[in-house]
């Protein structure tokens, strides 16, 4: 079991982070919605994730959970912070002295009159699949086994 979602997981992660780059950019072109900071911030994590993945999962790349599982506990990090500071949970960040859009007010949340539904939430669940993919890669030596061979 453990071996056949090694074997997904990849393809799962590259289309969540399709999926990830896609939406954001869909929201701030085509909605005109301006990214906070900290939206910034995850996706400077979020976006060479696209573009490593495709490369990777074509060569069978033994090494790319290491690579993306850091990238993915850092933007994951920020994405529940954001969303904490969303929900109010958290105090606003510092960012929000410098910055013209407030990280702690998000426009899916005003848009789709939503109490929990809002862009860092999305976020965080992306970089959760993706980790939780790149930990089933690893686990289940899918990869290292056909370099083997």
């Amino acid at each position: 079991m453990l071996k056949i979602f090694g074997e997904m997981a990849p393809y799962v992660a590259l289309l969540v982070s399709w999926v990830a780059m896609t939406g954001s950019l869909y929201m701030s072109e085509m909605l005109r919605w301006p990214p906070c900071p900290l939206c910034w911030a995850q996706r400077a994590f979020m976006y060479p994730l696209a573009i490593i993945l495709p490369i990777a999962v074509y060569i069978r790349w033994q090494k790319l959970p290491k690579l993306v599982l850091p990238m993915c506990l850092i933007g994951g990090s920020i994405a529940f912070y954001h969303y904490m500071e969303v929900m109010h949970i958290f105090p606003p960040a510092p960012c929000n002295v410098f910055s013209a859009v407030p990280c702690e007010v998000d426009l899916l949340m005003i848009s789709t009159r939503s109490t929990w539904l809002a862009v860092p939430l999305l976020s965080l669940i992306a970089f959760v699949l993706i980790g939780v993919g790149m930990v089933l890669l690893h686990k289940s030596q899918v990869w290292a086994m056909v370099d083997e061979e």
